[in-house]
Parts: C-alpha cells; structure tokens; sequence
C-alpha cells in the first residue's frame, strides 16, 4: 500500500529512481480558459486534479490578469480536457478560447556565469559556475561536474531546482528550452 497517494505526481519515484530516458518536451501552445466568478473555484479545482494527474499541463494563473491557462499539444486534447470539465461539472460560462503559440527563447552559444551568495540571514558563503550549452532540440539537461562528495546530491538539486524555476523567464521574457546545462564548479563555507 502506499500512503497518501495524492500527494504523489506522474514523474516521481517509489523507491530507488532509475535513470530516466529523455523526457517530453513541453508543448508550445497555450490555452486560457475564460469563466465567471461564480464557478472560478470549481473550474480550478478540477483543472488542479487534472494538473496533478498530468503535470505537462503547466496550469497557470497570471498574477496581473488573473488569468487561467494550461500548455497542451493539439486540438485532440483541447477538446478532451473540455469534455472531461463539462462532464464533471455543467459549466454555463465556460470558454476555451483559441489556442496560442508560446515562444521560446534558445541560447545561441555557450555561456558561463559565476553567482557568489553571501546573505546575513544565511550561516553559508557560496558560489557555483555554471556553462550553458545550446543543444539544438533535445530541451533541458542537466549535468553536474561537482563531485557529490564534496557538495552533497540535495545541495545540487536545490541548485538544479532554482535554476528550473530562473528557466521560465529568458531575456525577452519567453521561456527558455534547448540547452544542457552544467554545474561546472562550487564552494561553500559555513560562516
């Protein structure tokens, strides 16, 4: 048996992970749904259990705009997911509107930058360089040349985690894709 299963996700391992194959690559296209106050919070709720079933669906909120949105591949699944709402709930107000292609910022060649984190609130000093890599359709990659005996794997997947959540935001305020990216060196030191 396994306990809480609801707070277990597509992707996340039982056990001891396997090295994963090369992963999909998030669709380009993106679909806001428009509805009235009334049934908001019925319309997110159900798009949140349909985001934890398939997290490919990026569910969304603008924190300006207020408004709803999701990542999908085609008019097939748009027509699905709008099946599957009106199904479990007899939304009145509804609309899906047309679906609209989301740019994509890809680095043109390599690059190398240096952070240094020295904050008072914090007992470490670090610093960490990192490459990027253009990598010409094969998405995101990540790789590390930081021995896991000198900075533990948890410390490298926070760096790897910030630097997934700094990806949704390039220069021009698009998305970045198409890059493999290297944790090249870092230092730390408890103040």
């Amino acid at each position: 048996m396994i306990p809480n299963i609801s707070d277990y996700q597509i992707g996340d391992y039982i056990g001891l992970p396997v090295k994963r194959k090369k992963e999909i690559a998030p669709s380009n296209l993106k679909l806001v749904l428009s509805i009235s106050k009334e049934e908001r919070l019925t319309l997110l709720s159900l798009l949140e259990e349909l985001n934890q079933e398939d997290p490919l669906l990026s569910l969304k909120i603008d924190k300006e705009t207020e408004e709803i949105s999701i990542r999908i591949y085609g008019k097939v699944q748009k027509e699905v997911i709008e099946e599957t709402l009106r199904r479990a709930y007899p939304f009145e107000t509804l609309i899906l509107q047309p679906p609209t292609i989301l740019y994509q910022e890809i680095p043109q060649k390599k690059g190398i930058g240096k952070l240094v984190m020295q904050e008072p609130i914090n007992p470490y000093w670090a610093t960490m360089t990192i490459e990027i890599h253009p990598n010409w359709g094969q998405g995101i990659q990540f790789s590390s040349q930081v021995s896991k005996g000198y900075l533990k794997q948890s410390f490298q997947h926070a760096v790897y985690q910030g630097i997934e959540q700094a990806l949704t935001e390039g220069l021009y305020g698009y998305p970045l894709t198409d890059m493999t990216i290297t944790l090249a060196d870092a230092a730390f030191l408890v103040q």
